[in-house]
Order: structure tokens, then C-alpha cells, then sequence
């Protein structure tokens, strides 16, 4: 028995996983290398007694500080001891000042409830994590430019939304587009293209900045930009610099001289609790589209003709050519 209970101990001192039991009051009753280790490396003092601590008590500490984490661990512990749950499991950051980590904290029944004896352990889960960040990171952007995508303006513009309707404050959109891109394209290629679509979201990237804006690209050539706490004559400015700066922009592609001009439509808003973020993107397309009625290389600003901010109640106002 002796000769088991000596290869059970080595056996879990062998993991990298933090492994514990713990009585149904919480006390610790046995831990592995690895659960001392983490220990050490965080802080804990070598002469730590943790048979002396109650892993319960700490998360009930964590609750009383406002540790909402801490709180939903409480309970599913407790409804594990409890015996209302066969198990609980909870992921979690615990990040130090030098790397990003994250851990899987789960607590079983050990045999027999009447032993009243729980087995907790915390699993590195860093580089799966890590991993998933990455892959909805990449769900946010444009393979081909690196700019924002489709999905991503629509979270976006529901926080920056909601955030302008609290301060009042007016959130302005730009929608812009290449003319004659097709051209490009039919003559030199998609290749000369798409390369020629990057350097137009460089440029793009350099007049976008702040926290509250957000450059996107929607497909194709087309591309709209979010301009939070901003007024329509200063959209109007970010407008005109990316207008002239595609206009002095001689790219050389795959030995082509490639050159192009642009055309935007700028619409603004104060946002209200019966808006629709949806109606400035349709607002600033329609200016969009007029400035591409008539004569390209130019930018429109809707402006609203009533006090109702609708597609109905707005004119469409040269801005810049």
C-alpha cells in the first residue's frame, strides 16, 4: 500500500498542471510539485504552509473585494461539496508582468461523496488561448489590407454607437471608393490591384488613429471610415487629406505606373435611443454615390434638410473637389 501511495505521489509530482485536495470545509489536504512551484514563482513565501490554508476562504476574500471571477468559483464550488453538481470548471487570466496567461480551474468528487475529499487542479491553457484570440482577431480584419473588416464595424459602431448617445456627442462616417479601379484591374491584373489597394489603406491607416475611429475596408475597392466625437467639418478635412494624398499617390506595381483618384461621401450624426446605426452608413453611401454621379475625384456631405435626421430629410452638399 505504502509502495502505491508513494507512486501515486510521484505520479502527480510528475505533472505541470497544479493539482490539489481539499476537504468539504475547503482546507488543503495535499498538493504536487507543480502547485508549490507556481507558488514560489508568484510570490508565495518558500516556508508557506499550505496545508494550513483554506483554498475556500480565499475565493470567499476575492469575493468580498468585488472579484466577480472569484464570486462564480465560489459558488461552483460550493455546489460541487455540495453534491448539487458533479463537477465545475472555469477559465480564467492570470497574467504576470511579463506574459499573458490563462488557466483552466476545474474540482471533482474524489470516490465516494461520503470521503468528502475534492480534487482541484489548474491547467495552463496559455497557448489555446492564445490561439483562439488570434483566430477572432483574424475574423475582425481584411486578409488583403489588414484594415477592419465587415464584422468588425458592426461591433464597432454598436460601442461607439451607444458611447455618443450617453455624451451627445456626434459620431461622423466616410464612405469612400476608388474610381476606375476596374481599369486597373482589366489592364494590369488582380495582382497590381490588390497591391495598389494596400497602399491606398496605408494611407488611409495614417489619417485614422484615435481610439474612437475605425478604417475599414467593406470589399472590393470600397471602404468606410467610423469617426467617433466628431464633428462633420473635421470628417470632412480627413476626407480631403486621404483625397490628396491618393491623388499624389504614383505607385509602381509589377513595373505599371498605377494612379488613381477617389470619391467620398460624409455624413454625421448625434445618435439618440430611437436610432439605427445602419441609417449614417445608407446616409453617407447616398452622398457616396452622388459624388460619383457627378464626376468622381470629389467628396459630398449629406447635411440634414429638417429637424428629422432621415435619408428623406437630408441634401447632398459638394464639399471638396
Amino acid at each position: 500500500m505504502k509502495r502505491i501511495d508513494y507512486l501515486l505521489r510521484a505520479l502527480l509530482d510528475s505533472l505541470k498542471d497544479q493539482m490539489a485536495v481539499i476537504n468539504c470545509k475547503g482546507d488543503i489536504v495535499y498538493i504536487n510539485n507543480a502547485w508549490v512551484q507556481f507558488g514560489l514563482d508568484n510570490g508565495v513565501p518558500a516556508n508557506f504552509c499550505w496545508k494550513k490554508y483554506n483554498y475556500l476562504g480565499a475565493c470567499e476574500r476575492s469575493v468580498s473585494n468585488g472579484d466577480h471571477d472569484a464570486e462564480l468559483v465560489y459558488d461552483g464550488i460550493r455546489d460541487v461539496i455540495a453534491g448539487r453538481k458533479s463537477s465545475f470548471s472555469f477559465e480564467y487570466p492570470c497574467h504576470s508582468p511579463t506574459e499573458q496567461r490563462w488557466f483552466l480551474m476545474t474540482i471533482v468528487p474524489l470516490g465516494d461523496h461520503l470521503d468528502a475529499y475534492f480534487g482541484v487542479s489548474h491547467i495552463n491553457i496559455t497557448q489555446r488561448k492564445l490561439f483562439e484570440l488570434e483566430a477572432e482577431a483574424r475574423a475582425l480584419v481584411d486578409p488583403l489590407t489588414g484594415l477592419a473588416n465587415r464584422r468588425m464595424v458592426s461591433q464597432f459602431m454598436e460601442v461607439e454607437w451607444r458611447r455618443n448617445i450617453r455624451a451627445q456627442t456626434p459620431i461622423s462616417v466616410i464612405m469612400l471608393d476608388l474610381d476606375f479601379f476596374k481599369v486597373i484591374n482589366d489592364n494590369h491584373g488582380h495582382e497590381a490591384g490588390d497591391e495598389y489597394l494596400k497602399s491606398v489603406s496605408t494611407i488611409i491607416s495614417t489619417h485614422v488613429r484615435r481610439p474612437t475611429d475605425l478604417a475599414a475596408r467593406l470589399g472590393g475597392d470600397e471602404f468606410a471610415i467610423i469617426l467617433g466625437d466628431t464633428q462633420v467639418s473635421h470628417a470632412i478635412e480627413v476626407a480631403e487629406a486621404i483625397r490628396r494624398a491618393v491623388c499624389d499617390l504614383k505607385n509602381e506595381v509589377l513595373y505599371y505606373a498605377l494612379q488613381t483618384t477617389i470619391s467620398a461621401g460624409v455624413a454625421c450624426m448625434i445618435p439618440s435611443l430611437h436610432s439605427d446605426p445602419k441609417i449614417i452608413f445608407h446616409i453617407a453611401d447616398q452622398a457616396l454615390y452622388e459624388a460619383k454621379r457627378t464626376g468622381r475625384n470629389c467628396i459630398f456631405e449629406a447635411k440634414p434638410s429638417g429637424s428629422d435626421e432621415t435619408l428623406e430629410n437630408m441634401t447632398l452638399t459638394f464639399a471638396f473637389h
